[in-house]
């Protein structure tokens, strides 16, 4: 998915906020590799829709009991 303006982007704080995780949480699922920021310095910023779906997907996988090394694999093959 392309990315066509700024707009699209958010903030870890914003995402966190819009999926009603700890920014703890989304920062946990960065370090491991399952959101990947769009940018990076100061304040990561990620795409917004796709970031949403994601958080969404392992939230759903987690309450499942998947654990999240399983969870990144998944995830994965979904490209």
């Amino acid at each position: 998915m392309a990315i066509k303006n700024n707009n699209d982007l958010i903030s870890a704080k914003t995402l966190s906020t819009l999926v009603k995780e700890t920014y703890h949480t989304i920062d946990h699922w960065t370090s491991m590799g399952l959101l990947k920021p769009k940018i990076k310095g100061r304040t990561r910023y990620y795409e917004k829709e796709n970031s949403m779906v994601i958080c969404n997907r392992i939230r759903e996988l987690q309450n499942r009991k998947m654990p999240l090394e399983l969870i990144a694999q998944e995830i994965a093959k979904q490209g």
